[in-house]
């Protein structure tokens, strides 16, 4: 985020090389998004078959906090 915004806020540069730089930190911003999904989707998966090792079934167990 710091590299979106010190390229929108530098006046002596100019729109090609602000738009540039927008560009590049977009596709690292969306990197980092896939990048940070891709990881907490892999570590449900891991955290389900580990309580399925241990015979724990979370269909069947009760809720402790209500859910909107």
């Amino acid at each position: 985020m710091r590299s979106v915004v010190e390229a929108q806020l530098d006046p002596q540069m100019s729109a090609r090389e602000r738009t540039r730089r927008l560009r590049k930190a977009l596709a690292k911003v969306e990197f980092w998004q896939d990048s940070n999904q891709r990881a907490a989707r892999s570590h449900w998966k891991a955290r389900c078959r580990e309580l399925r090792r241990l015979g724990i079934k979370l269909s069947k167990l009760r809720k402790c906090f209500n859910v909107f």
